[in-house]
């Protein structure tokens, strides 16, 4: 989990300034319609949203992970859901859905996968480890 954390982060850093560019060049070369075209500002700060989300979510696995605690993984696995949301909707309901959007949204959404198997594995190990000094 701390080696997929911190690969994420980097990544989700440079994903997100991929994804910038992206954006600079839909506004330019593709037209939003009349009414639509606050939907272009919207997609563009619900980015920056998303990359502040992913940011606490990662610190808060790799914090949970570190220290062995369950109060941080879980709240990791409850931010994973909007996480996992917004990225399905880079990947297949903005307004523009580019080749590049598809590969970065989709391997964002892999490694999202892979961090919550490994957290859930962690929370259940720490919850036994936990459970198991109480009994002694």
């Amino acid at each position: 989990l701390p080696c997929l954390c911190y690969s994420r982060a980097a990544s989700s850093l440079a994903s997100t300034a991929a994804m910038t560019a992206l954006f600079a060049c839909k506004g330019v070369y593709l037209p939003y319609p009349g009414n639509m075209n606050s939907l272009f500002g919207l997609e563009l700060a619900m980015l920056y949203v998303l990359q502040l989300l992913e940011l606490m979510r990662l610190f808060l696995g790799s914090r949970g992970n570190k220290l062995e605690q369950t109060g941080p993984l879980l709240w990791f696995l409850i931010l994973s859901v909007p996480s996992c949301l917004a990225f399905v909707y880079y990947l297949q309901l903005q307004m523009y859905v580019t080749r590049a959007d598809q590969v970065f949204s989709a391997i964002s959404v892999v490694f999202l996968g892979l961090e919550v198997i490994f957290a859930l594995l962690a929370t259940f190990t720490f919850l036994k480890a936990a459970r198991s000094s109480t009994i002694r």
